[in-house]
């Protein structure tokens, strides 16, 4: 202790001296610790760089004007693309009344045009809408799916009369309601049962299938007329097979796309005014002698016949693409 206390200025400085020892060390080792961070950052900044020049097109003032005027075209081109996806035509929530009188005028329209385009239709044909005739409640949160089911509908029969098939078997919808979904026992031609409506981020999609029957050229009408249509249908595929109509008195015939003589080989005097084959003079030409006849067979067999096509069942299965935000008014 005598030591000590005899030395204590040069005790105190030797504590003093490790403390500031020790600072300094802690204080160089936090600061390589920073360097070497910086060091990261520095390298990693560089590799980013240098991988930015290596860029194919390098990114440069020439490239940067180039990629906005391809962004301008591409604008420009979904601007245009877009009024081929229709958008449904509910801008506010209809009452009950107000649904029912426009589902009604739509399909009083339809059966007038069929009725024009000499079509067939099923009797008392509510073109897939049956379960909302049978009803006067609906719920209010479906009610834009349903109109644009609506639309969509008359746009499909509108195409196929214009085409003046012979016959519009069915078209059928994706259930959208509650209601949809009960009366797909009663109704099951209306439906199709394994089909929903889709959504994606920017599309609602709804799926149709429609069943007719008409020739090779009246089917390539309708899909020439959907391709100019200012909507989005896609038609995924097209079924067709052989039909056959009854004639009357119940006999099965097909319809001859080339020219008739005689009696008409068993077709009745309806099909052969609906596809031009009636002989000149009427129903009264048609109805020749039994010699007359034979003499105009023997004359179609000398000349041949060029064409003869029998009317097909087509089945159509297609999809309307519709943009999510309304855009129109009823």
């Amino acid at each position: 202790m005598d030591w000590l206390k005899k030395n204590l200025v040069v005790v105190i400085s030797g504590v003093v001296s490790l403390v500031i020892i020790g600072g300094a060390g802690w204080y160089l080792f936090s600061k390589i610790q920073a360097d070497q961070s910086i060091d990261e950052q520095y390298n990693d900044v560089r590799s980013k760089l240098s991988d930015f020049e290596g860029k194919k097109p390098f990114p440069n003032l020439e490239n940067v004007d180039a990629a906005k005027e391809q962004l301008e075209k591409v604008n420009s081109y979904l601007t245009n693309a877009s009024r081929f996806f229709g958008q449904p035509i509910v801008t506010k929530n209809w009452d009950n009344t107000e649904f029912l009188t426009y589902l009604t005028k739509t399909v009083t329209d339809l059966r007038n045009a069929a009725q024009t385009s000499k079509t067939t239709i099923p009797t008392n044909y509510w073109f897939s809408f049956a379960a909302q005739n049978e009803r006067a409640q609906f719920d209010s949160n479906t009610m834009t799916k349903v109109v644009a089911q609506v639309e969509d509908v008359q746009m499909l029969a509108s195409a196929c009369f214009n085409a003046h098939i012979y016959e519009l078997i069915a078209i059928q919808r994706a259930p959208v309601t509650l209601d949809d979904t009960n009366a797909m026992t009663a109704h099951a031609s209306d439906y199709l049962a394994t089909k929903r409506v889709s959504t994606t981020d920017f599309t609602t999609i709804y799926p149709y299938a429609v069943t007719i029957r008409c020739s090779s050229t009246e089917l390539g009408a309708i899909l020439e007329g959907l391709a100019r249509a200012q909507y989005g249908f896609f038609v995924k595929w097209v079924r067709v097979e052989p039909g056959e109509v009854q004639a009357e008195g119940g006999e099965e015939s097909a319809v001859a796309s080339g020219p008739s003589y005689g009696g008409g080989g068993g077709m009745s005097a309806a099909m052969r005014r609906r596809y031009g084959l009636m002989p000149r003079g009427g129903e009264a030409a048609a109805a020749q002698s039994p010699e007359a006849a034979q003499a105009a067979q023997a004359a179609a067999k000398k000349i041949g016949v060029v064409l003869k096509e029998k009317p097909l069942k087509v089945m159509l299965m297609i999809e309307v693409i519709r943009g999510l935000a309304p855009t129109r008014n009823p």
